[in-house]
């Protein structure tokens, strides 16, 4: 036995007992929810020309982006489409995968490492419920997952979440307005108390009670929700 196959080996008795994973965004929204009209008649932000144009277009683009980051991190769930990937050590021993930061909108590929490099599971292999909160990803007829040596980066879920953009078609997840109007209320919060570092008795970086109650119903308090 070789000292790689003797270190995977004792890695694997350290972990088999818990499944380790992390999920991370890989393509970001290309498309915020929000518009810029929205957020700057939201706040009430004066235009210019025709067409009309905003003295502080970037600044107001790169905050509805940070209210919609702050929002998501809140909520646990993806407010725009992005390609999200899910990383675990190994497969569970469970017939399913919860996939979180959903709504998921479609699995783009599962692939492991089998010892010898990164093997793509075919898609005749597994089934996805997006249904349910949270979504999962099912092995099919009972089946078990591939039996790999756990390692960071075994087992990888590269899958698109998020709730579809108006104009989209079809728009089969549409951003409820309750969320909506949270995204602006965090933008309003934002943009208000820009050249400020604390606001009185709420901080900048705190989303807005009012933005917390419209999201608390939406809320999914799961893994690092």
């Amino acid at each position: 036995m070789n000292y790689e196959t003797s270190f995977w080996t004792w890695y694997g008795q350290q972990i088999r007992q818990e499944l380790k994973w992390g999920v991370r965004v890989v393509a970001p929204p290309t498309v915020e929810p929000v518009t810029l009209a929205e957020a700057a008649l939201h706040s009430g932000i004066d235009t210019w020309g025709s067409p009309a144009e905003y003295p502080d277009q970037t600044l107001i683009e790169a905050m509805i982006k940070a209210s919609r980051d702050m929002c998501e991190r809140y909520l646990g769930r993806s407010l725009a489409p992005q390609t999200v990937m899910w990383s675990g050590h190994n497969f569970p021993a469970t017939e399913f995968i919860e996939l979180p930061f959903g709504p998921v909108l479609g699995i783009e590929s599962i692939t492991y490492n089998d010892g010898t490099g990164d093997v793509m599971l075919g898609t005749s292999s597994y089934l996805l419920d997006n249904e349910i909160e949270p979504a999962c990803v099912y092995t099919l007829n009972g089946a078990a997952w591939p039996t790999i040596s756990p390692r960071p980066g075994g087992v990888r879920i590269r899958y698109v979440a998020g709730y579809t953009i108006d104009g989209d078609s079809p728009n089969e997840w549409p951003l409820p307005p309750s969320l909506r109007s949270a995204i602006l209320l965090t933008f309003g919060h934002l943009y208000e108390n820009r050249e400020t570092t604390r606001t009185e008795g709420n901080p900048v970086t705190e989303i807005p009670m009012g933005a917390r109650y419209l999201m608390d119903p939406y809320r999914l308090r799961i893994g690092m929700a």
